[in-house]
């Protein structure tokens, strides 16, 4: 085996740094902060405060969400200068649009910038500006800053000389480029720029900045050429950098396949497992009769970062002997939160509420308004996640702007007993391209090891960033192991026309695809309702799936559907433990209710003869339990 050097994940930066005239200085390598506050290590006492809230992650920068988190600057930060160069590592996620900020100083008057210097990577540009964009004195290149990618941007600025300069990565790739004024940064605002940010516009109807900063300067006067070089970052602080942005997620209680960087900031990245029988090098996990610790060494250049994993006992789960229920409730703020429900015993059909009817779960990110959860248990047996739409009609958002301008995420959390539940996880899933992410779920694939997340979402042409243009709804997917890090979205489903709200079982017999789908395309299949199609495999294209049944609710005497939601009768239901049951969310009248089958090969669905559900569920998920999860779930949700 290959002698490996460990480093201390140090960022090392670079030796000869240009120190003179440093007035602001935030590395944002921090891991932990205290009461939000950025600490300036230039010596000069200017922190900043951290506002939303972004992560932390160590030597891989601040991470800003692009909703609402930034890093807020001290006041009047240029009052007095002729001259000034700001300069920051950047990286842009993929998922940035609309007009955005990386750094933006100066004063901000009702909603427009009125006075700042600036920089932005649509294309890559810097201004310095007495008033709006109008009277902007900029820098200008032909190019976007490339996403995913850590650049360095760096924009100089002397009024005495009457010159500016953009720097990337070191290199000058910009001088004027037009022929508007260019004036003294002190004098902007008269010298009072209460309006100061990493991460954040001037103008209040842009973006946040998708991404993450570290390395963040202000100096006092015009950084040259040669000077602004030496703040590059060399190959040993990348290096460092990389290793130390290495994770496994849960490392210390692992109970299933582990995602495994291959690639990081340009780096190749392998993995070496003290035990590849109990996790292999890509991730592959065998639990065993008991806790066992693995040693796994993510190497880069000849570089290690160590971990030592923990992998939980395998479980042996008992029979399934009652169900657990989430939902949303409506169109409202107390609507768009989870709420829960449990079965009155094995009976598939009768219902309590749980909590005293008020919800579990709510969100605080994105829109904050949470539709259509949808639980899986892992194939492990004993993690659960639960995955949900992010939207909000309650809060005022349009139908029209929530397919063209919604969200592009998933609100994700786990638990190992569906009351204790981890922090809310806000991912990323959807192309920009996308309008929305609508109705998650997800179905385990053993061909790959991985979970595969489906979701619908309106696509548009890649010129077509305002997504005025005509579209329709695809079903996308994208598959994941952890529920942190998705794989690039694909679609799975384009009919020419409009699908969402697919739902998937397997026949464990025959081993066999069953998936449910709301076809808005009436006239392909005669009426807007549910179809079902069948397949060996689950991430076959649409052309390798037959069509068995459509107009599911109509047929079974409902009014019009949608919202499926698929599961088998537990064993020992006193229903009958044969029946498959349909879940459908009769949206203008019922709300949710039951169709059954015993023959899901069939297509012949019809409605159950007497149910008691939850007060007003809505789009949702079953999910059987065993009689102590049950138990769990009732005691401590009560």
């Amino acid at each position: 085996m290959r002698a490996l050097r460990f480093f201390g994940l140090v960022l090392v930066t670079a030796l000869a740094q240009a120190q003179n005239g440093l007035i602001l200085h935030y590395r944002l390598t921090e891991t932990s902060v205290d009461d939000g506050v950025i600490q300036d290590v230039s010596g000069n006492g200017n922190d900043g405060k951290i506002m939303g809230d972004p992560e932390l992650t160590g030597a891989a920068g601040l991470r800003l969400d692009g909703v609402d988190d930034y890093v807020a600057l001290p006041n009047n930060l240029m009052r007095g200068l002729d001259a000034i160069t700001v300069s920051t590592q950047v990286l842009i996620r993929a998922e940035q649009s609309g007009n955005y900020f990386i750094f933006g100083l100066g004063v901000t008057s009702n909603t427009d910038g009125n006075g700042y210097v600036f920089a932005t990577g649509n294309p890559y540009r810097a201004a310095i500006s007495s008033g709006n964009w109008e009277r902007e004195a900029e820098s200008r290149t032909n190019a976007d800053l490339p996403r995913d990618k850590w650049v360095t941007v760096t924009y100089a600025v002397d009024s005495n000389s009457r010159t500016a300069a953009l720097y990337l990565d070191g290199e000058r790739v910009a001088g004027l480029t037009n022929n508007n004024p260019l004036i003294s940064p002190g004098t902007i605002g008269g010298g009072s720029t209460p309006n100061n940010y990493l991460g954040r516009s001037l103008y209040t109807a842009d973006s946040f900045l998708a991404g993450s900063v570290r390395d963040f300067r202000i100096y006092n006067r015009a950084l040259t050429e040669a000077e602004v070089s030496e703040i590059q970052p060399n190959e040993a602080s990348r290096l460092d950098a990389a290793l130390a942005a290495l994770s496994v997620h849960n490392v210390d209680d692992i109970r299933g396949n582990i995602f495994l960087p291959e690639e990081l900031d340009g780096f190749k990245v392998t993995w070496v497992s003290s035990d590849e029988s109990v996790i292999s090098p890509d991730g592959i996990v065998n639990r065993q009769s008991s806790d066992v610790e693995v040693k796994l060494t993510g190497i880069i250049e000849n570089y290690g970062r160590e971990f030592t994993a923990k992998v939980r006992q395998a479980v042996d789960l008992p029979p399934f002997e009652g169900y657990a229920f989430s939902y949303f409730t409506g169109n409202s703020r107390d609507g768009e939160r989870i709420y829960f429900a449990a079965s009155e015993g094995n009976n598939a059909l009768q219902w309590r509420e749980l909590n005293g009817g008020r919800p579990v779960l709510s969100s605080n990110r994105g829109t904050t308004g949470l539709r259509d959860p949808f639980m899986i248990r892992s194939p492990e047996g004993d993690t659960f996640y639960l995955i949900s739409t992010d939207l909000s009609i309650g809060s005022g958002t349009s139908w029209g702007d929530a397919v063209r301008v919604g969200s592009r995420y998933l609100e994700v959390w786990e638990s190992h007993d569906l009351v204790n539940w981890s922090a809310q996880r806000h991912v990323l899933v959807s192309p920009s391209t996308a309008g929305n992410t609508w109705a998650p779920e997800a179905f385990y694939d053993d061909e790959i090891g991985s979970y595969v997340v489906f979701w619908a979402s309106s696509l548009y042409g890649e010129n077509d960033a305002s997504h005025t243009g005509s579209t329709y709804h695809r079903m996308l997917y994208a598959t994941t192991r952890d529920f942190v890090t998705f794989s690039e979205p694909q679609v799975w489903q384009d009919a020419g026309m409009s699908r969402i709200d697919t739902t998937v079982i397997r026949d464990k017999d025959s081993g066999e695809y069953y998936r449910f789908t709301k076809d808005e395309g009436a006239r392909a299949t005669g009426c807007t309702d549910i179809i079902q199609e069948h397949s060996a495999h689950l991430r076959s294209p649409i052309s390798d799936w037959t069509q068995i049944a459509t107009c599911i609710g109509k047929n079974a005497g409902t009014s019009a559907v949608e919202g499926p939601s698929i599961f088998k009768a537990n064993p020992g239901d006193v229903n009958g433990g044969d029946k498959y049951y349909l879940f459908v969310d009769e949206y203008g009248d019922r709300g949710y209710v039951p169709l059954e089958t015993s023959d899901i090969a069939s297509g012949k669905w019809k409605l159950s003869n007497s149910w008691n559900l939850p007060k007003s569920p809505r789009h949702g998920t079953v999910l059987p339990v065993t009689a102590e999860e049950l138990s769990l779930l009732t005691a401590g949700l009560s």
